[in-house]
């Protein structure tokens, strides 16, 4: 069912509710010393244990327009599987397929084993994104092709805990949602925490490796292979863990998890897509623990905001500081996915115990990952924060989140109000069950137009005192130009200083900006960390709208341009297909412009168009003679955003004046 359309309900639901790569593991060590613990039922190990892949491949546009779906095919075809591997395909969900012998007409089921690639059956037309269509594929799997050790794989799209994973392009990018799969698991298998009915459950999909879904899928599978940020284009590399499993068929679910791995950071490295990518094994047998202490930070955070609102702020600055996955900006749209460890170190001062129990059980998780040198605070799983507070897409999360103490928490951080249901929580907890005030005393709004100062060196700050700052998550420092008729907004950054005690925020006004070939772009901070920062950058690139991914190395001080994607669409899908950019390509700059007059929201001017070269570059670089402005905007926990005044400054071809 298209999740759009149970929004209604789920409101309904709410007010009841409201009422190069670096690798880890635990043990470091190679994959023959990774066993599986012990399980509760015997499974074959010697050299004639069979495994099974089912493999769920959902081609959606990935496939009718790049062939994605087709190459990862080629990649296991190159791989002769022994006797007792086999893989089961289901296909749909794509308008097109690359290869002739698949239909998008419909739903194909083939095997693909010792004896090659073939056709088993094929079935009507129907939703890869519909809890039947994956029940009915796994009742076929098991029934027609058990085995000792089974794992399956989910191929397509996706969209972090509360938008799932397979987009079927013929049922207008329709998805399963996190209780759209347990419902099919459900319907066909016995689950058992225990003793699950699957070693693996693996997504080659984006944005999966979530805490929400290991605590759906713990009684499902005994390992969570997924990823926390968007995967490129290349995907998993099936020659690699394919190849690893045919040698060594014998090996436990681990060790393969941990090829997958590998492979995955391989075939990353040779396609030159490495940069953010991540790849975690989650052990589901020890999610219990970690679910626990996730409550447990979320019920500190709420027994602490009925005390003092301010405690909201405060957690919510760690996770705005925090490595965060699918963008989160305006151009690229809000996944609000997190990452869980890298935001409980940044609440460890605020939350001592509860965030430290999160980070210890966290580790025990996960027993193996993958990260890009771009990624380097990635632990393995994501969590939910609303980055944007959008209502509808927390009504969403509210039918899948694993934390009941976080949903009244974000229903507070939205809302500014705690439900009936919340306060009996806190109740339960221990807390007063006081309702506590909508904010923390201080009202932004008081902030708008306030003034700008300038030093003798150039850096423009603003104070608004210790007060104000309390309420404050977060400042961005933002450029445009001017002319009679409208601003046109060049980007913004974080503030490269920020003093929340002092509520002294600063930014240094230089005359230089991020350039293509020489060309100032419109730059959004995705991720700002001590060794690099990550911007998005809205283009045309060859005619279609997309966003340049661009990175900055504070050590190498250089930027590097990793690819472009377009942004998240309506459904709530991610875009997994990272376009490297090559000679040829012909990019239109694009800028956000206002109207000065009128209540118009931004639109989009076309800059200069160029043409990728060999030497094409990106590099800071003087801006061009004219009038510009910068101004802070400040934000509150809450999403509300206020201006300050614009500082006005001129720059010929030497100097900068302010007036």
């Amino acid at each position: 069912m298209k999740k759009r359309l149970l929004v209604f309900l789920a409101l309904v639901l709410l007010c009841l509710i409201l009422t190069g790569c670096s690798r880890s593991s635990v043990a470091e060590d190679g994959i023959e010393d990774h066993p599986l613990a012990p399980a509760v039922t015997e499974i074959n190990t010697t050299d004639d244990q069979t495994w099974a892949i089912y493999w769920y491949l959902c081609g959606s546009d990935l496939e009718s327009w790049y062939g994605c779906a087709n190459a990862d095919l080629e990649e296991m075809m190159a791989v002769t599987l022994p006797e007792n591997v086999q893989v089961i395909i289901q296909t749909g969900g794509a308008t097109a397929w690359m290869r002739e012998d698949i239909s998008p007409d419909g739903i194909g089921r083939y095997l693909y084993d010792k004896n090659g690639f073939r056709l088993l059956e094929e079935q009507p037309q129907s939703n890869m994104g519909e809890t039947e269509t994956l029940a009915s594929f796994l009742k076929f799997c098991t029934s027609s092709y058990p085995a000792d050790r089974t794992m399956v794989l989910f191929w397509n799209h996706g969209g972090g805990s509360v938008n799932g994973a397979a987009f079927d392009a013929n049922y207008y990018f329709d998805s399963l949602t996190i209780d759209e799969f347990r419902a099919a698991f459900e319907q066909t298998c016995e689950l058992s925490s225990d003793n699950p009915p699957f070693d693996i459950v693996g997504f080659d999909a984006c944005l999966m490796a979530t805490i929400d879904v290991a605590g759906a899928f713990k009684d499902i599978g005994r390992y969570l292979v997924a990823s926390e940020e968007l995967e490129p284009g290349n995907g998993w590399y099936y020659t690699g863990w394919l190849q690893a499993l045919a040698e060594k068929a014998e090996m436990d679910a681990e060790q393969l998890g941990i090829a997958i791995c590998d492979a995955y950071a391989e075939g990353c490295e040779l396609a030159g897509t490495a940069g953010e990518i991540t790849l975690s094994v989650t052990d589901l047998s020890k999610i219990d623990r970690l679910l626990e202490a996730y409550d447990q930070l979320g019920t500190a955070v709420l027994l602490g905001v009925a005390e003092d609102p301010g405690l909201f702020v405060s957690y919510s600055r760690g996770a705005m500081n925090a490595e965060n996955y699918g963008g989160n900006t305006e151009e690229e749209g809000y996944t609000n996915m997190v990452d869980l460890g890298h935001l409980t170190r940044n609440n460890t001062l605020l939350l001592p115990d509860s965030a430290v129990e999160v980070q210890k059980a966290l580790e025990d998780c996960i027993v193996y990952k993958v990260s890009g040198p771009y990624r380097s605070e990635a632990s393995g799983l994501s969590c939910f924060h609303s980055y944007n507070s959008d209502m509808e897409n927390f009504v969403e999360y509210t039918s899948v989140g694993c934390s009941e103490a976080f949903k009244y928490l974000y229903g507070y951080g939205i809302s500014g109000k705690i439900s009936s249901a919340g306060l009996e929580y806190i109740r339960s907890a221990g807390g007063t069950g006081i309702q506590p005030p909508e904010d923390t005393g201080f009202d932004i709004s008081v902030l708008e137009n306030a003034e700008i100062y300038v030093d003798d060196y150039g850096n423009a700050e603003l104070y608004v005192g210790a007060a104000a700052a309390k309420s404050i998550v977060s400042v961005q420092f933002i450029l445009a130009t001017f002319n009679e008729e409208s601003m046109v907004n060049l980007g913004w950054s974080d503030t490269a200083g920020a003093d929340f005690e002092e509520g002294l925020f600063a930014d240094v006004v230089d005359g230089y900006w991020p350039s293509i070939d020489g060309y100032p772009v419109h730059t959004e901070v995705v991720y700002q960390g001590e060794d690099y920062t990550i911007y998005s950058i809205p283009v045309l690139l060859n005619g279609e709208q997309c966003n340049l991914r661009v990175v900055y190395d504070d050590q190498r001080q250089d930027y590097t341009v990793l690819g472009a994607r377009k942004g998240l669409s309506d459904d709530g899908m991610a875009d997994k297909n990272l376009i490297q950019l090559k000679a040829g390509d012909e990019i239109t700059i694009l800028y956000q412009e206002r109207a000065l007059l009128g209540s118009g929201g931004f639109g989009y001017r076309t800059g200069a168009v160029l043409t990728v070269t060999e030497e094409t570059m990106f590099y800071e670089t003087p801006l061009p003679p004219g009038d510009y402005g910068m101004m802070f905007k400040i934000f509150d926990a809450r999403g509300k955003s206020v201006f300050s005044e614009v500082l006005h400054f001129t720059m010929d071809e030497e100097y900068i004046y302010f007036y």
